[in-house]
């Protein structure tokens, strides 16, 4: 029996033994993935290709679009939620400002500029 699958058997029967650390372990694990991550234990392959910890470390991959950050401790997960927070908030204000434009625009009866319309399309992205 290799390593990882004596971890495997020995952890169902942890969680048997303590079923309320287990339900714990599966709380976080869930506010992790709704927060936009996703934690892998040193005896798990995290699937990511070169991921340097894999198998050899516990660490949290970010899951979120065009992010490969990988942290290495739960305390960097509150500053790197937070700057997906704020490049969020960018946007939408940016979304916003544009909408307001073109709104203006169409009611004033100006036509749209193609540096606009090429803006309004990166914004979109």
């Amino acid at each position: 029996m290799d390593r990882y699958a004596f971890s495997k058997g020995l952890q169902k029967k942890l969680c048997l033994i303590f079923p309320e650390k287990h339900k714990s372990y599966h709380v976080k694990d869930e506010q992790l993935s709704r927060d936009g991550f996703k934690k892998f234990m040193k005896n798990e392959a995290c699937g990511y290709e070169s991921c340097r910890f894999s198998r050899i470390s516990n660490h949290i991959h970010c899951i979120r679009a065009n992010c490969s950050y990988v942290l290495h401790s739960s305390g960097q997960l509150l500053s790197h939620k937070r700057k997906h927070e704020r490049k969020d908030s960018e946007l939408a204000y940016r979304k916003f400002k544009l909408t307001q434009s073109v709104m203006k625009s169409i009611q004033d009866g100006v036509p749209l500029s193609l540096d606009q319309v090429r803006i309004a399309v990166e914004v979109e992205r």
